[in-house]
């Protein structure tokens, strides 16, 4: 699958859904996992528990993201200074894509994917905007 990115590099990427990229893919989602769990593991902690808990997810989530994306990308340091740039949904979305590729989705699937998923947020938002006015004009 090529994926351009110009914002990191002027020519596509190219990547493979190679046993080698696809073993990276489900190690990256067992971290997550692994993430996850610790932080449900504290759901009834204190509050600075809690607090710190998703600090720690959230730093883990990152740190694998980046790690999963330059190692299936190949990026060069410059190149994941430029992806360090990256606001945090450019960024989400770029990893989500890697891995709906490497599942074997192609572009057309991914697409659909991320407008039926804009769609449902934006219909989510509208409905709470609804409900919002109706209750302030009772």
């Amino acid at each position: 699958m090529k994926l351009s990115l110009p914002e990191i590099r002027e020519e596509s990427f190219e990547v493979k859904t190679s046993i080698k990229n696809i073993k990276k893919m489900h190690a990256y989602q067992l971290e997550l996992a692994k993430s996850q769990e610790k932080l449900a593991s504290v759901q009834d902690g204190t509050l600075e528990e809690l607090t710190k808990a998703i600090a720690l997810d959230d730093m883990s989530v990152i740190n694998n993201a980046e790690k999963f994306i330059t190692e299936i990308l190949g990026l060069n340091k410059k190149e994941v200074d430029k992806l360090q740039e990256f606001d945090r949904g450019q960024f989400m979305n770029l990893q989500s894509k890697l891995v709906l590729s490497l599942q074997g989705y192609d572009d057309d699937q991914i697409d659909t994917m991320f407008t039926e998923e804009v769609d449902s947020a934006e219909k989510k938002v509208q409905a709470l905007k609804n409900e919002k006015s109706t209750t302030t004009t009772n």
